[in-house]
């Protein structure tokens, strides 16, 4: 089968991206597009590994077309992220995006491929995720995925009609934040409440990319295709990751399963609202209030204590 081109984010983790290219090298990519962020100048120890990931990305061990963006300056994740994959769409209509923690199967990479062309003029279809994080895989037949109205990023695939358009300064919130229109989208106060803070942040400088995509996601009213088994694993949730740095049993975790083919599509594209709830609950705003729950379990602990 012949794969669209493969994009690699990565910065300064070697033993990720060695980890992300043994499995590639048994899918063989035939055009790789590398993205590197530039290293910070003030530590030798990252212009060290800066220069180990570069070497290594440069050399894959299959025979594939390589095409590099390495910065020179560090640029941070959101705008080493977003400029890179305008770079990568701007010599190619789709493709698979893999940041150096995420380990795709073979089965994802036929599995986005497919709906790549399936949905290559579906303008409401955004993303096509290979991550299942919201509740055991699905073995026992049926769909072969389902539709969300939220991102997931961790190992995924699209089009240059989905990315060339994003705003990633997200410049129409400010207008849109006391409107009523992320209560209408989202409907829940609670989820309103996350994302109001979440989208306030990114405004104000916080250093992420995939925010911005769930912001074009909402006001497009947007569709991310989800499997129904998991075929990426994310090996990132540590102290080296820029943002999920936090271990989550049951999602950083999660190990890849077995697609089925031929795929079995869903009749309708609309979004599986049940599945939204519990990712709302897993990774966004549930996944807040756990650790507020968390903290003010702790401070009234030590309260006890002290008597």
């Amino acid at each position: 089968m012949t794969y669209p081109g493969t994009a690699v984010f990565f910065y300064n983790r070697p033993d990720k991206l060695r980890a992300l290219y043994a499995a590639l090298a048994s899918i063989k990519p035939p055009r790789l597009f590398l993205i590197a962020d530039g290293p910070n100048p003030t530590s030798a120890d990252d212009v060290r590994k800066c220069r180990e990931c570069r070497d290594l990305a440069r050399h894959p061990s299959w025979p594939c077309q390589v095409f590099t963006l390495f910065r020179e300056n560090h640029l941070g994740a959101k705008q080493s992220i977003s400029r890179g994959l305008l770079w990568v769409f701007s010599q190619t209509p789709e493709a698979i995006i893999l940041e150096d923690d995420c380990i795709p199967s073979a089965d994802f990479f036929r599995f986005a491929s497919e709906l790549l062309h399936r949905y290559r003029a579906h303008d409401r279809i955004k993303l096509i995720s290979g991550r299942r994080i919201d509740a055991p895989d699905n073995t026992e037949g049926g769909e072969s995925y389902f539709l969300s109205a939220y991102t997931l990023t961790h190992g995924w695939a699209t089009w240059s009609r989905a990315i060339e358009p994003v705003d990633w300064e997200m410049a129409r919130w400010p207008e849109l934040r006391n409107t009523g229109w992320l209560e209408n989208v989202l409907g829940n106060p609670k989820y309103v409440a996350y994302w109001t803070w979440i989208f306030d942040r990114m405004v104000n400088g916080m250093d992420a990319w995939d925010y911005a995509l769930s912001f074009d996601m909402f006001l497009k009213n947007g569709l991310c295709i989800v499997p129904s088994v998991n075929l990426v694993e994310n090996i990132g949730f540590d102290a080296s990751a820029t943002n999920t740095t936090t271990y989550q049993p049951g999602i950083s975790d999660r190990k890849i399963g077995v697609m089925k083919f031929p795929l079995n599509h869903p009749d309708h594209l609309t979004p599986d609202k049940a599945a939204d709830d519990r990712l709302e609950w897993l990774i966004h705003s549930g996944y807040v209030f756990r650790k507020l729950q968390i903290a003010r379990q702790r401070i009234h602990k030590r309260r006890h204590e002290k008597g």
